[in-house]
């Protein structure tokens, strides 16, 4: 029975970012931003990563991810939406929140609980990050049961859960969601982290190529001994859909 639906806007966050629910058999993963692009398209990213072919890159990843979720021993087959990475649709394409909600609800079982990335950077929010966000607010306001994941290398954390920087990112969260959250801290043994880096490693195309203007955060990723959840503690919430939040 799945209970939990992690939404991974592009094929790695939820590795990166839940590999604690990832491990959880009643979990699964619902790939967003994961389509295919058009033969013939080029995207500077993807030239960055030794592959101009996007059509083919993208197939490369859907592979990496294939095997970087094996390593879990999750077994459930995963969902995908199969939308365009805003690098292949450009400006002026992206979908309404109201449109991917509805398709994201598509595969969410009413009972389960969907987890969705706070996309707070105070550097870079990249914006399938945000759209995802907005549209799993949409899916709070229909009552389905949302909670929240810093999504990293985005968001930086310290290697152990320091309280100042924890209130501090709960404060931001808050005051852009528009509701009282709590944070629940998720040890990861020895073990676990062994296989999520392992998991991590498995993204051969994308990882050295995000260490690099990181300076290091997958390696640090990899490596921090635990990870984060936001969860709502009030049925409050702003009735506003845009994002229009401060950058701070």
């Amino acid at each position: 029975m799945i209970k939990n639906v992690i939404l991974s806007p592009h094929l790695d966050d939820a590795v990166i970012n839940c590999w604690h629910l990832i491990t959880d058999p009643d979990s699964t993963l619902l790939n967003v931003f994961s389509g295919i692009p058009p033969k013939g398209t080029h995207a500077w990213w993807d030239r960055m990563c030794r592959e101009a072919d996007s059509h083919k890159m993208v197939q490369i990843r859907l592979s990496e991810n294939a095997a970087a979720v094996s390593i879990s021993g999750n077994t459930n087959p995963q969902q995908f939406l199969n939308l365009l990475d805003k690098q292949y649709r450009g400006s002026g394409n992206d979908p309404m929140v109201n449109d991917l909600a509805d398709q994201i609800e598509a595969f969410i079982p009413k009972a389960a609980t969907i987890f969705a990335p706070l996309a707070l950077s105070r550097i870079f929010r990249h914006p399938d990050h945000v759209l995802v966000r907005l549209a799993a607010l949409e899916l709070h306001r229909r009552n389905y049961q949302v909670q929240f994941y810093p999504d990293q290398p985005y968001m930086t954390l310290p290697y152990k859960p320091r309280q100042l920087k924890l209130k501090h990112i709960q404060a931001l969260a808050e005051r852009v969601i528009g509701f009282k959250l709590i944070a629940q801290i998720v040890p990861l043994s020895q073990e676990q982290l062994e296989f999520k880096r392992k998991a991590m490693k498995t993204y051969d195309s994308q990882y050295t190529l995000l260490n690099i203007p990181t300076l290091g955060a997958m390696d640090r990723i990899s490596k921090r001994p635990y990870e984060l959840i936001f969860k709502p503690i009030t049925a409050a919430i702003k009735t506003k859909l845009s994002d229009t939040e401060e950058h701070y």
